[in-house]
């Protein structure tokens, strides 16, 4: 089946590239599609945040929602969404990236383009709005990090884990911290929108009916924004060194977390982001580590609800994350299958399931059913990742191209490393000095 990897005669993520000014358009007509979608991807983000002001991409985010020349408020931009794109305008904030996106009916193109450019480009940032918004995200915040104690813990955690990065750059999530929201100035915003939302830091995805006239339709547009400069580049480590402390117990109420009566086990690890392998290997480790687990940990045992195996990448590095959360008395022996399943894959042991696994990965990829919406989420997601959209065939050959030996290779560079973590997560009642001892034993 030499075109296994066509669905209706269409690669779906072969998408045409061409440069407009600065930016870079990516283009996808979907035969069996009635909308367009819009994906404008801003590579800046978080990251670029000013020391003591992080939070101010997120924030920017917020603020183009609040009014404009051409929608004077935020009820004017909602009537705008409704009558142009269908409800679906929004906005997310990355690390790296800062993205805006709407799908609309192709007659309202135009319009759509010339609203969203108008919120992108010309935002008021008033100061009534400013305020108000700072508020929002204050108690956006709050819900993420519950209190002061909390915070704490987060940022003790962080450094384990990053201490060589620079401080700045160590952040849980690219809203801020409660703090450094307050700190965020008019100025502030007006500087982040000058450098980052311009051809330079663009690019564009646009999927579904597209033909040529829609093609100049989103040319036209691009070419509104400043041409702009090249941004400041993000430090990032040559390596990823080990945590300051390898196993990591604490209670909830250490946390700052409500007490409970389940605990949480992690064993992760983390190597550079280019670790020579595909994401092929790296979705097919997560498969065969999860059912691995599962029928250990929770069919055999019957100490969990489900388990967690993740293996990718992020903006900077290539992660190996296991999981669960479980019965209390159990972590310690939850521990030991964690590590030992790892070394029974590294060992040879569980080839028979990995061809399993794998058969099923490629089945799946056979019988999947795409909107246009998924094609236009996975691409933008492997331009925030990757920089470029992997296509359907090239897909099907790296997954068919992943052999039992990349398995083994990639869990020996992340487990059997020194970056690697053991993190338990208690009720209040259990002394975290008594796992920690029985840990060391299991894990020197």
């Amino acid at each position: 089946m030499n075109n296994k990897h066509l669905i209706n005669n269409i690669d779906p993520y072969d998408f045409e590239v061409e440069k407009i000014g600065e930016a870079t358009l990516y283009t996808k007509n979907v035969p069996w599609s009635s909308v367009i979608h819009v994906r404008f991807l801003f590579n800046f983000g978080a990251l670029h945040d000013d020391e003591g002001k992080e939070g101010t991409a997120h924030f920017l985010e917020h603020m183009i929602f609040q009014g404009n020349p051409l929608y004077k408020d935020k009820f004017e931009i909602d009537q705008f969404s409704k009558t142009y794109t269908l409800d679906s305008l929004n906005a997310f904030t990355g690390f790296n990236h800062v993205s805006v996106h709407f799908r609309c009916l192709p007659e309202h193109l135009g319009d759509a383009l010339e609203g969203t450019y108008n919120m992108i480009q010309k935002s008021y940032l008033r100061d009534e709005d400013i305020e108000s918004e700072r508020s929002i995200i204050t108690q956006e915040a709050w819900g993420r990090y519950i209190n002061e104690e909390h915070i704490a813990y987060i940022k003790k955690e962080l450094k384990n884990l990053f201490h060589t990065v620079p401080d700045r750059l160590r952040i849980n999530r690219p809203l801020g911290w409660p703090d450094t929201i307050k700190n965020i100035q008019k100025s502030d915003l007006e500087k982040v929108r000058d450098f980052g939302f311009t051809q330079k830091t663009l690019s564009v995805v646009v999927a579904g009916v597209v033909n040529e006239e829609v093609k100049k339709t989103i040319r036209d547009c691009v070419l509104k924004f400043p041409e702009g400069n090249e941004i400041k580049k993000i430090y990032i480590p040559n390596e990823v060194t080990a945590p300051l402390e390898k196993i990591w117990v604490y209670t909830k109420k250490e946390m700052g977390l409500t007490n409970n009566k389940q605990a949480g086990v992690n064993l992760s690890a983390g190597t550079i982001k280019n670790y020579p392998c595909t994401d092929a290997v790296k979705d097919l480790t997560s498969n065969l580590l999860r059912e691995l687990l599962f029928k250990e940990i929770r069919h055999n045992h019957s100490w969990c609800y489900k388990v967690s195996a993740s293996f990718g990448s992020t903006e900077d590095f290539t992660f190996g994350e296991l999981g669960t959360t479980i019965e209390p008395d159990h972590v310690i022996e939850t521990v030991k299958l964690l590590k030992q399943v790892v070394e029974e894959v590294i060992d040879g042991k569980h080839l028979k399931e990995f061809d399993q696994e794998k058969k099923l990965m490629i089945d799946r990829k056979l019988a999947v059913e795409l909107t246009t919406d998924d094609i236009a989420s996975k691409a933008t997601g492997d331009l925030r990742m990757d920089g470029e959209i992997e296509n359907r065939k090239k897909s099907f050959e790296n997954l068919e191209a992943v052999s039992y030996e990349d398995i083994t290779k990639l869990l020996t560079e992340l487990f059997k490393g020194k970056t690697l973590l053991c993190e338990v997560f208690l009720p209040d009642e259990y002394k975290t000095e008594d796992i920690k001892s029985a840990l060391k034993t299991i894990l020197s």
